[in-house]
């Protein structure tokens, strides 16, 4: 007897079990993480996360990996903290230092697709990478955006719903769209 799984179901099963996968690879070094997180994309990832150190990420949370981009590589620092539905885009390396939090419903995209050439679809031009730095003892507020070729500073923080475009230095307070500086942490 041959068993015929629906073309619908074949996909759902597929994404649960790369679920199981990813579960699997953050709690064996030490993370807490829910089981409903996921990646998309290359489905060839393991290779591209480093954890050091617990690591805590709430559910929902997504990773993309570009698929064919080994450069796309996501790292994250002890007592690093991922909140809810949070979406990381891993074109180019996105680095997550100790103890930084990141608010449920953040975008951190480290690819930004090229758009330079007007007699090209925007979707045939490819990709530009910088990569990401989240410093140190960051606060990343709850739908925040950061784009590719940002720095986020040590003890940095980034208030909530701000779109990040430019380097935050380390200890002060940015905010808006686009985030600009508010202030220094005392």
């Amino acid at each position: 007897m041959v068993l015929h799984i629906p073309r619908y179901l074949s996909r759902t099963l597929s994404g649960h079990l790369n679920s199981i996968r990813l579960y699997s690879l953050f709690t064996r070094y030490g993370a807490s993480v829910h089981p409903s997180i996921h990646s998309t994309g290359d489905p060839n990832y393991a290779s591209r996360i480093e954890i050091n150190g617990p690591v805590h990420i709430e559910r929902d949370v997504t990773f993309w990996f570009m698929p064919g981009n080994p450069q796309g590589k996501i790292s994250f620092s002890s007592n690093a903290y991922v909140g809810q539905n949070t979406y990381f885009g891993v074109g180019a390396p996105i680095v997550v230092g100790a103890n930084a939090l990141i608010g449920a419903y953040s975008y951190i995209l480290s690819a930004e697709h090229r758009f330079r050439d007007r007699t090209q679809s925007i979707n045939s031009q490819g990709f530009d990478f910088k990569g990401i730095h989240i410093g140190a003892n960051s606060w990343i507020g709850a739908h925040v955006f950061i784009r590719d070729g940002t720095k986020v500073g040590d003890g940095a923080i980034v208030g909530a719903g701000a779109v990040v475009t430019d380097e935050i230095p380390p200890w002060e307070i940015w905010g808006g769209v686009p985030a600009r500086k508010l202030g220094i942490r005392e």
